[in-house]
């Protein structure tokens, strides 16, 4: 057998896993559809994509070339929203949607922009703005709570593989737009949602996004960062083509070494 058939069969043989169990319950034969509902802030909106196309997206179709089943993508993630506003407006519905897999990326608007803003605030004589170390360390617990009563609500109300990414630092070290608090305020969130996504078990998994993103912050050509159309500085925070398509296949990846595993 060829090395390249030899690679990628168990790959393949894995993904049949996740693609394979709704033909028994939504509909009889290789094409029952799988649903894939994306949850999150503007990470998985695709904000400032220049093509529109997230992360969601690229996975649906990468899943759906390796196992041949069509993928209904439920992307109900919106720009600028927190992980409250993910559990009170884009979950309502999961038991009726009954997805097979989640993808959920939240928690950067809920502490990272306050993070932000404390650091500005930190260089600024405006006396109008100020940054209030308690506000700021009420927001990971707050965000904790949030976000186990998201998974848990996946869990209990759904069948669903839960994905659970982590974040990643958009600027290079050393530039003005991350000081150290900014590093500070990614280890902080990237190990709540590491230590909240553990307790999912065997019915979720984590991914990683900040050594996906290693050596490529700033700017494209060279950087996987979309400049933000208003132009100001220190808001391009948001992954471009290049960056979506890492996400992507970082997920693909996870998910294939998992239920390669399983198998």
């Amino acid at each position: 057998m060829p090395r390249f058939i030899r690679f990628l069969a168990p790959t393949l043989l894995a993904l049949a896993v996740l693609l394979a169990p709704a033909a028994s319950h939504r509909a009889q034969g290789a094409e029952a559809e799988l649903v894939y509902l994306a949850l999150g802030d503007s990470v998985p909106s695709g904000t400032d994509v220049p093509d529109g196309v997230g992360y969601p997206k690229r996975l649906g179709q990468q899943l759906a070339d390796a196992g041949g089943r069509p993928i209904r993508l439920v992307n109900r993630a919106v720009a600028a929203q927190r992980s409250a506003d993910v559990l009170a407006t884009q979950m309502s519905d999961v038991r009726t949607i009954q997805p097979e897999l989640v993808t959920v990326t939240v928690g950067a608007n809920d502490f990272m922009v306050p993070a932000f803003e404390c650091a500005a605030a930190s260089l600024d004589e405006n006396p109008d703005t100020s940054c209030s170390g308690a506000s700021l360390l009420r927001a990971i617990p707050t965000f904790e709570r949030n976000l186990r009563a998201i998974l848990q609500k996946l869990v209990t109300e759904t069948g669903a593989t839960v994905v659970v990414t982590t974040y990643f630092n958009p600027f290079p070290r050393g530039s003005r737009c991350a000081p150290a608090t900014t590093d500070l305020g990614l280890r902080f969130l990237n190990t709540t949602i590491s230590d909240v996504a553990a307790e999912l078990g065997d019915r979720g998994m984590l991914v990683d996004l900040a050594p996906v993103f290693k050596g490529h912050e700033g700017r494209e050509p060279t950087g996987w960062f979309s400049p933000n159309p208003a132009r100001i500085a220190c808001t391009d925070i948001h992954p471009n083509a290049d960056g979506h398509d890492a996400i992507a296949r970082a997920i693909m990846g996870s998910l294939s070494l998992r239920l390669a595993f399983a198998q």
